[in-house]
């Protein structure tokens, strides 16, 4: 039995998970009482989107381990990739009944009341959380991180601010009082496994000093008791808009872009990465970081597939899915990337949220750098795009036809990040909303997408993209129609 134990966790060590599932399936049928097979199958079936198998094999653990905090702890990762935050909540309260002393149930019910938009009571719980991680108070903690900063202590006011985000504890905010222009810093806390972001200020920026340009500037770092804190300028500035996007390309091009894979990996490596889907964008890059592999398209795809199944999306949904399938597997498009000419160095986490537009220069500073790795030129931009809920009229017109405005993108590069910007999009897909996004975004990209394909097809692929691009005209028109019935209906009755 302990050579099978050892089977399978090898299976897990190297992310085969399909593999790993059958092999605790079987190992469970034999040993009906051990609760860490119950979480690993169940985390196992996680990754590979079967939601509802995974919760039923919780579930069958916890009638046996009623309060086991790894199978409770896996549930709740199981609901919070679901964004069941309610149902996620009693999870977290449930720990803590359990083990009222652990700050890391607090933190998972402070996530949870973040996403239910209950500020104060996450804020509260992210503070327990803290303090108890810490053994000491947030005062004395603050203080502990003022004097770090080589600054009159006297002169800094100090604040907690709950700032969300899947690992971060919050941050403490210090002004400078003595100043006519107080300066301004902020000390991000966060698990101390967590090491990129450091790496990243400690040694890369200093590797590539061009990053200098779009990062704020590092003041302090402290390590205890397994959380960093990281003190570094605060920018002053506003959220980036549609009209600043011209701006945050050109910078991007002239700093993250001029760092090619070969002298990236010349010092430094990057993740090995679980390729699964949690709706969250970042898990689309890990799939990116490798999209010229044919394994990596095929995993992509049959996740987004089996995700919109198990959901019962409509079956427009479905046919998108199909049709990238052909273009990305059929038409074997991942041979047209090259990773030496289309990769660069990667923010990873861009979004409105993690960009500062300076007030005085008006120029993008960039925050948040625990995601940065090296993928397709144009991600970062895709997925920003996304996030600034762009419909894709206006993405043609503006960056994939104007190459004044645009990333001057080859047509390869326009194919996948289109299709970076159809995947990013469906795997956060609200069902409710399926009928506008399809004809908003979905099957005009797609559209345009296999347009852009006919160029590297041959006579039957050629006919089998243009058969395609008839039936959805087809279905657009009805579509389209039906959706202004409604609207009819709505105001003439």
């Amino acid at each position: 039995m302990d050579e099978y134990n050892r089977e399978i966790q090898d299976f897990i060590k190297e992310k085969k998970w399909r593999h790993a599932i059958g092999a605790l399936e079987k190992y469970i049928n034999i040993n009906h009482a051990d609760d860490v097979a119950y979480r690993d199958l169940g985390q196992c079936l996680r990754f590979e989107g079967e939601y509802k198998e995974a919760q039923s094999v919780l579930e069958r653990g916890l009638e046996q381990f009623p309060q086991n905090q790894s199978l409770l702890a896996e549930l709740y990762n199981l609901y919070s990739v679901q964004k069941k935050w309610e149902k996620a909540k009693l999870i977290a309260e449930e720990l803590i009944k359990i083990d009222k002393d652990n700050g890391i149930h607090y933190f998972k019910l402070g996530r949870s009341y973040n996403f239910l938009k209950k500020s104060q009571e996450a804020t509260k719980a992210f503070i327990q959380a803290l303090e108890l991680e810490q053994g000491t108070t947030l005062e004395e903690l603050t203080e502990l991180v003022k004097k770090s900063l080589s600054i009159d202590e006297k002169t800094l006011e100090s604040e907690y601010v709950f700032s969300g985000g899947k690992n971060n504890y919050g941050c403490l905010v210090h002004v400078e009082t003595d100043r006519p222009n107080p300066q301004e810093y902020i000390t991000k806390i966060a698990d101390i496994k967590l090491k990129r972001e450091r790496l990243f200020y400690e040694e890369i920026v200093g590797q590539f000093p061009q990053l200098q340009k779009v990062t704020p500037e590092l003041i302090s770092i402290i390590d205890r008791n397994n959380m960093s804190f990281l003190t570094m300028e605060k920018i002053t500035g506003n959220v980036p808009l549609e009209k600043d996007l011209q701006s945050i390309i050109k910078s991007i091009q002239n700093t993250l872009a001029t760092i090619k894979p070969k002298d990236y990996f010349h010092h430094f490596s990057i993740p090995t990465y679980r390729l699964v889907l949690r709706g969250k964008s970042q898990n689309i890059l890990h799939f990116f970081t490798s999209i010229h592999n044919q394994a990596t398209n095929v995993r992509l795809i049959s996740l987004l597939e089996k995700r919109l199944k198990n959901e019962d999306y409509p079956n427009e949904a479905l046919d998108v899915i199909k049709r990238l399938k052909f273009v990305f597997l059929e038409m074997q498009l991942y041979e047209k990337v090259n990773p030496d000419k289309h990769y660069r160095f990667l923010h990873g986490d861009l979004g409105p949220h993690n960009i500062i537009m300076k007030e005085d220069t008006k120029e993008p500073v960039l925050i948040d750098w625990n995601s940065y790795t090296v993928g397709p030129v144009w991600f970062d931009i895709a997925n920003l795009i996304v996030k600034l809920k762009l419909n894709f009229v206006d993405i043609k017109k503006l960056f994939l036809e104007n190459p004044e405005k645009g990333m001057k993108l080859e047509n390869i590069e326009k194919i996948f990040f289109i299709y970076a910007l159809i995947v990013i999009k469906l795997q956060s897909l609200n069902k409710k909303k399926t009928d506008n996004a399809l004809i908003d975004f979905y099957l005009p990209a797609i559209t345009y997408l296999e347009k852009l394909a006919l160029s590297y097809a041959n006579q039957e692929q050629r006919k089998v993209l243009l058969q395609q691009r008839q039936v959805v005209k087809r279905r657009f028109i009805i579509k389209a129609k039906s959706i202004l019935a409604n609207v009819n209906r709505v105001f003439l009755n």
